[in-house]
């Protein structure tokens, strides 16, 4: 990231009245640490806490911002709310993704690093999964991005495995390996050690590789490991619906 060029959208999860006044306060720090690291806010939003919620108030930022910062009050995420029938909210996210694969007759692989298998799982979630998932890749080396998905060295020596040029090589060597339809990336700091002073801890990149393209995504997120690593699953299924119905208009 060249400092001083990139322009974000601050996504706030609310954790409801009683964490209104954190909420603020640690938005306002944001507003002025931000633009100290070359990140320049152009619109604050808000969102409630379930995960469902989150998935859509981001659906929404993409199509305004190519960065999106998620943050709120710690320990309220929303990630593990749960549903009458147990489940957690995310569910909605990977079925959503399932319908609208299914509708098309179309499958998806996964290439994952900092989510460890978590994308995937969501979709296995799906009774008949099986008709969408062709197979999935947890790549979390830097040499088994290169072996398995065609990441090049260069990329990995020159940008590090934590970047959007990265994710986009792990999404497109996915596809073609897999020959599926698509494939979705993630590969990011989830914490609670590394980061660097351009990517720090929380950042994280998810790529979308698709019958038109690849889009590439970069999110910094706030809270520890595990909320770090679900809002990124929550995310890719979103960019992944996004891309769907950017590809039924066309």
């Amino acid at each position: 990231m060249d400092k001083g060029t990139m322009d974000a959208e601050l996504l706030m999860v609310s954790a409801g009245a009683s964490g209104g006044q954190a909420e603020d306060e640690a938005a306002a720090r944001l507003s002025r640490v931000l633009p100290e690291i070359g990140i320049n806010i152009l619109r604050r939003a808000s969102s409630g806490s379930r995960t469902d919620e989150i998935g859509s108030a981001v659906s929404e930022a993409l199509a305004r911002s190519r960065l999106v910062i998620v943050t709120g009050s710690p320990g309220r995420a929303g990630a593990h709310s749960a549903r009458p029938d147990g489940r957690e909210d995310g569910h909605g996210q990977a079925s959503a993704v399932y319908e609208a694969l299914l509708e098309r007759g179309e499958t998806v692989c996964f290439a994952e690093s900092c989510t460890g298998g978590r994308l995937a799982a969501g979709l296995i979630d799906c009774p008949g999964a099986s008709g969408v998932l062709r197979e999935s890749y947890v790549t979390y080396a830097d040499e088994a991005k290169e072996r398995i998905l065609g990441v090049r060295g260069e990329t990995l020596a020159r940008k590090t495995a934590v970047s959007g040029e990265c994710a986009r090589e792990m999404a497109e060597g996915a596809r073609r390996v897999s020959g599926s339809d698509w494939a979705v990336a993630s590969t990011g700091y989830a914490g609670p050690d590394g980061g660097t002073a351009d990517c720090p801890v929380g950042t994280v990149f998810l790529a979308v590789a698709g019958p038109n393209g690849t889009a590439v995504r970069r999110f910094l997120f706030s809270g520890d490991r595990d909320r770090v690593r679900t809002l990124a699953c929550v995310n890719g299924w979103s960019l992944l619906l996004r891309a769907i119905g950017d590809a039924r208009q066309c």
